[in-house]
C-alpha cells in the first residue's frame, strides 16, 4: 500500500494593502478604519493642494510681471503647515527651492497679500509694492500701504505714481532712526568719493551728493553755471 500524501496547507493569501507610512501608521494605529482612512484622505488632499500650488507657480513665472500677486497667494498656500507636511517636508524652507525663487524673493512676495488687494499691488508693481511696505514700517505714523497707494499720496514732494521703487526706498531709509539704518552695498565708498569731490570743487561753490539709482551709486553735482565754465577754462 502506498501512503497517501499529507494534504498541503493552503497558502496564505498575500496582503493587497500597501504599506502605510510610519507617520500615518503611528497616528492611526488605535483608530477605527473609517477614521484612519479619513486622516489618510486629508493628508493626500493637502499634498495635492501643495503640488497644485507648485504647478501654478511654475506657470505664472512666465508672466511674473502681471502674475506676481497670484504667485504670492500660491506661496501662502504652500506656507501652511498641513500642506508642506503632507508633501513630506518638516519646514516651509524646504519647499522654497522647489518654487524656483530665492528665499528673499519668496518672503517679499508673501508680504503682499497682507498689505494689498490684488488690483492695487498689480497697479504698483512688485518692487514699488514692497518699497511702500518698507516705508510704512519705517514711519511712526499709523499708515496703511493700500490706502496710501489708492490715494496716490505725496511722499518726499512727489506722488507715489511718479516715484520709482528706489525713491520710495530712499524715503523709507530717511524715515528710519540713525541707529536702525543699514548700510547699502557700496554706500560707504560712495560717500567717501562724495567728500573728495566736494573738496576739489569747493572753490567753485559746488554741492555734491550721492544717490542710488537702479542698483548703482550716482554722484550729482550742482553749481552755478558761470562757475562751471571755469572747469572748461582749465583745460
Amino acid at each position: 500500500m502506498t501512503k497517501k500524501a499529507a494534504p498541503k496547507k493552503a497558502a496564505s493569501k498575500p496582503s493587497t494593502k500597501g504599506p502605510k507610512s510610519a507617520s500615518v501608521r503611528t497616528k492611526t494605529k488605535a483608530l477605527s478604519p473609517l477614521i484612519a482612512q479619513t486622516i489618510e484622505n486629508a493628508i493626500a488632499g493637502h499634498k495635492q493642494t501643495g503640488m497644485d500650488a507648485l504647478e501654478a507657480i511654475a506657470q505664472n513665472r512666465r508672466s511674473i510681471a502681471e502674475s506676481f500677486f497670484d504667485i504670492a497667494n500660491d506661496l501662502t498656500v504652500l506656507r501652511r503647515k498641513e500642506v508642506y507636511a503632507a508633501m513630506g517636508h518638516e519646514k516651509f524652507d524646504a519647499v522654497i527651492p522647489l518654487t524656483g525663487f530665492s528665499r528673499t524673493t519668496v518672503f517679499a512676495l508673501l508680504k503682499l497679500p497682507q498689505y494689498y488687494t490684488r488690483r492695487t499691488a498689480v497697479a504698483l508693481g512688485s518692487e514699488k509694492s514692497n518699497a511702500l511696505i518698507r516705508l510704512v514700517n519705517a514711519t511712526p505714523e499709523e499708515d496703511d500701504a493700500e490706502t496710501l497707494a489708492r490715494q496716490d499720496a505725496i511722499i518726499a514732494g512727489k506722488r507715489i505714481s511718479e516715484m520709482t521703487a528706489e525713491e520710495i526706498d530712499q524715503a523709507a531709509r530717511d524715515a528710519l532712526p540713525i541707529e536702525k539704518k543699514k548700510k547699502l552695498p557700496g554706500e560707504k565708498e560712495a560717500h567717501t568719493t562724495r567728500v573728495l569731490v566736494q573738496k576739489q570743487l569747493a572753490m567753485l561753490g559746488a554741492d555734491v551728493r550721492v544717490k542710488r539709482v537702479k542698483g548703482k551709486w550716482m554722484a550729482i553735482v550742482e553749481m552755478p553755471v558761470e562757475r562751471a565754465l571755469k572747469l572748461t577754462a582749465k583745460r
